[in-house]
């Protein structure tokens, strides 16, 4: 075969390595155009879109666990999160001289302070644990909304609407409305499940979302379309 020419190769409709490369060629737009349930806002401040795009960490496997036929491996965000709790333990030699500066450990207290930084977590007073409590319910709501679509509205999730109330941060009550306004987009006047402060869940269910996810209650008001 590495002596046809080129020309040779054209007339027998075998494709050329350039052909081949063509085809090949990968790009950010040629994803998000070609793969993307949804259009994506473009030239918005909101961050909300970008959120949609991490979803892909989520669902897609690690290539080299999938050459070798392991089916159920890994995804890339399963890699990321070890790596993010793996630098936490990053020796002092390298916590001195790397940009890490919340990696400075030393004498095992490495583990007392995740222990600490769970419990600041658990007990949700400071800021940054609200944020954190806040975004762990903005992550809930984008995967509802990511599901319904890829089951092309047959499949109503509209009972974990009810999370949003949970949300304590107006600035990240900001982000679910606008999320919420892309689910009624999405259902576009057929039936559908919305919960807000006005029209909850059974006992039963509000009860077991108090216990999990506790803190006030924030009004988020999405109309039935």
């Amino acid at each position: 075969m590495s002596n046809i020419t080129k020309e040779a190769r054209d007339k027998a409709g075998e494709p050329t390595l350039e052909a081949t490369k063509a085809q090949q060629s990968w790009s950010v737009e040629k994803v998000i155009a070609t793969e993307f349930p949804i259009i994506l806002k473009e030239n918005t401040e909101s961050p909300v879109p970008f959120f949609h795009m991490l979803e892909r960490l989520k669902t897609t496997k690690r290539e080299g666990w999938r050459r070798f036929g392991i089916s159920r491996g890994e995804s890339i965000s399963d890699h990321m999160y070890r790596m993010s709790l793996i630098t936490m333990f990053a020796p002092e030699s390298l916590a001195s001289k790397i940009n890490i500066p919340h990696c400075r450990v030393n004498g095992g207290l490495t583990g007392q302070q995740i222990k600490d930084i769970w419990q600041e977590y658990e007990d949700s007073v400071t800021l940054e644990s609200k944020f954190v409590h806040d975004v762990d319910k903005i992550e809930l709501i984008l995967q509802m909304v990511e599901y319904e679509r890829s089951e092309k509205p047959q499949l109503d999730l509209g009972e974990f609407t009810w999370v949003a109330t949970k949300i304590v941060l107006p600035e990240v009550q900001a982000w679910a409305e606008e999320i919420l306004k892309e689910r009624e987009e999405f259902w576009a006047g057929r039936k559908h499940l919305v919960y807000t402060n006005e029209e909850k869940p059974d006992e039963k269910k509000v009860a077991q979302a108090d216990e999990y996810y506790g803190g006030k209650e924030n009004a988020i008001t999405n109309e039935k379309a």
